[in-house]
């Protein structure tokens, strides 16, 4: 975008705080925009987009053919996974995760939690506390390089994610133990 069509093109002058507390005597914030749906939804998609999925502290462990991709990830994150290429067990060790995947739609899993994940499985999560899992795959790889180029398609962006955060975030506050874990959270 050229600067002469941003909206940051003319920065207000060096009166406009003087205005605008003016226009607000008292010193209250003005109520933040409303933003529909619709808004939302772009804005999550906007973050999306420098989304990396690489924040994440992974442990890696191959022994006897077996590969455990240990996880760690601090409360108030988004997580894509990555899609599987194989059938492996799904280990939620500590801490509650929304968590989004085509085939069950949105539920809250709360530790202990296991399940057997099919192939071609994608999640994408909001870690509502803390949390450690692992995903355990059988394997011949001889490094966790290997082992994950085996196991793991390349990282890829879940197609409409805004949209199933968004459905995530109102399944999330709709109940109400999640929605008081959520405000804790905040502060």
């Amino acid at each position: 975008m050229s600067a002469e069509n941003s909206s940051d093109a003319n920065p207000p002058g060096p009166g406009a705080n003087a205005a605008a507390a003016s226009a607000n005597p008292a010193g209250s914030q003005a109520n933040p925009p409303v933003l529909s749906r619709t808004e939302k939804v772009a804005a999550i998609n906007a973050a999306l987009a420098r989304y990396d999925a690489n924040f994440m502290d992974v442990t890696h462990t191959l022994t006897a053919g077996v590969y455990t991709r240990t996880g760690r990830v601090k409360a108030g994150q988004v997580i894509i996974g990555f899609k599987h290429r194989a059938r492996n067990i799904f280990t939620l060790y500590r801490g509650s995760v929304a968590v989004w995947d085509a085939d069950n739609g949105v539920r809250v899993i709360n530790a202990p939690y296991s399940e057997i994940t099919p192939p071609g499985r994608q999640r994408i999560g909001v870690v509502l506390s803390d949390i450690e899992g692992a995903n355990i795959f059988e394997t011949g790889a001889k490094n966790h390089e290997q082992a994950e180029a085996e196991m793991l398609f390349p990282f890829s962006m879940v197609d409409d994610a805004g949209e199933i955060i968004m459905q995530m975030s109102e399944k999330i506050l709709s109940e109400n133990s999640t929605k008081q874990k959520l405000e804790s959270l905040a502060g």
